[in-house]
C-alpha cells in the first residue's frame, strides 16, 4: 500500500467525490477517504499508510476481512507499526512493533504484555484507534477519534472540521508521535 497526505479541507488537493455524499474527500459524518477500490489487498495483513488531518494512520485487513485504524508510530518510542508483524495472542489481532516488539491490540488499542507467570495483560489503552469502514463501493473510509494536532504542528483548514468520539479529548501515549514531529513513518 501507499501513503499520502489526506486533509480533507477544500484546499487539500483530495477532490474526491463520493456516490455516498462525500465531498473533497470528507462525508457528513466526518469519515475521510483513504483509498478507492483496490486501494487495500483482499488478504490478512494488507494495509495501506495515509496522513489523515496531519495525523499519521495504518488501515490493516484482519482475520476474516476486518478492518482496523491505528496510529502507524508506536506509542512506546515512535516505532514504525507500519513494518509490523501481524500476531494472534488468544482471541485477540495485535501488531507488533519492530523496534522493541510491543504488542499493540488493533482493536482496542491496548499495549499487552506477558507478566512472570506467562499471562497476557494489559496495559491500558496505550494506542489511538479509528473507526474505518469499506463501504459497497470498495473504498475504505476513516474518522479520526481525535484530530486536532497540537499548537506546533501549524494552521491546517481542516482541523475546523469537529470530529466528536467517545476519547476525541483523552490523551494517548501515542498522540506524541502521531503528527511525525519525532518520526516520520512515510
Amino acid at each position: 500500500g501507499g501513503g499520502g497526505e489526506i486533509r480533507g479541507g477544500a484546499e487539500s488537493g483530495a477532490n474526491m467525490d463520493d456516490k455516498d455524499g462525500a465531498q473533497d474527500g470528507v462525508d457528513e459524518r466526518g469519515f475521510v477517504c483513504v483509498g478507492r477500490r483496490g486501494a487495500l489487498g483482499s488478504e490478512r495483513g494488507a494495509r495501506i499508510h495515509k496522513t489523515v488531518m496531519q495525523r499519521h494512520i495504518s488501515v490493516i485487513r484482519g482475520r476474516r476481512g476486518k478492518l482496523f485504524c491505528l496510529d502507524a508510530v508506536c506509542y512506546h518510542a515512535g516505532g514504525p507499526l507500519t513494518a509490523g508483524n501481524i500476531e494472534d495472542i488468544g482471541s485477540r489481532e495485535c501488531i507488533v512493533c519492530p523496534w522493541h516488539r510491543y504488542k499493540i491490540d488493533m482493536a482496542s488499542g491496548e499495549g499487552l504484555y506477558q507478566d512472570i507467570g506467562g499471562k497476557m495483560c494489559s496495559k491500558g489503552k496505550r494506542q489511538r484507534t479509528h473507526a474505518v469502514e469499506q463501504r459497497s463501493d470498495g473504498s475504505i473510509w476513516v474518522q479520526l477519534s481525535a484530530h486536532r494536532p497540537p499548537k506546533s504542528a501549524g494552521d491546517n483548514a481542516a482541523t475546523d472540521h469537529k470530529i466528536e468520539n467517545s476519547d476525541s479529548h483523552e490523551t494517548l501515549p501515542s498522540d506524541e508521535y502521531a503528527y511525525g514531529f519525532r518520526f516520520n513513518p512515510g
